[in-house]
């Protein structure tokens, strides 16, 4: 009675035990597929951010910046690798675009534009760039970050100089 009550229970226990195991297998081939589609994405992100031609800074509601670009490497004092998780302050150069996106983010308004001149070795007249802000709106509507997004508009500027002479 008392051999059969014991090996009963070391068998229930044996069958629990594999049960527990192919639980873990299965959780762990879960988070591994997951933990692929997740890099797939981040990949796949990281492509598109890359793609854009044009200087590209998003930043959370307090001016963490969270993503940048190359292109936007030109007017930060960090490298890229850095910068993600530094404030705005830390990680632009350039006092003109700074104080811009300084300025919005405490407005935290989309669709604004503006100027800024970028002084470039070689050139004999500074550039001209443009940022332009898109919030990031959370569920309830709530302001959760900003994007910047920097263009040379030199040629258009130029352009309109010529026009209106």
């Amino acid at each position: 009675m008392v051999n059969e009550r014991l090996s009963r229970e070391v068998v229930e226990r044996r069958q629990a035990e594999a049960a527990l195991e192919k639980a873990r297998d299965e959780l762990e081939a879960k988070v591994a597929r997951r933990t692929a589609q997740l890099s797939a994405q981040k990949d796949q992100l990281e492509g598109i951010v890359n793609s854009v031609d044009d200087g590209l800074i998003v930043t959370d509601a307090s001016g963490v910046v969270l993503v940048m670009n190359a292109n936007a490497q030109k007017f930060a004092k960090l490298e890229l690798a850095q910068a993600r998780g530094q404030s705005i302050e830390a990680v632009l150069n350039h006092p003109d675009l700074l104080f811009g996106i300084s300025d919005i983010l405490a407005r935290k308004e989309s669709g604004i534009r503006f100027d800024f001149e970028v002084v470039e070795p070689g050139l004999s007249r500074p550039g001209i760039m443009q940022a332009r802000t898109s919030v990031i709106a959370g569920p309830a509507n709530q302001v959760e970050g900003m994007i910047f997004l920097i263009q040379d508009v030199t040629r258009l500027r130029e352009m309109d100089r010529l026009k209106s002479e």
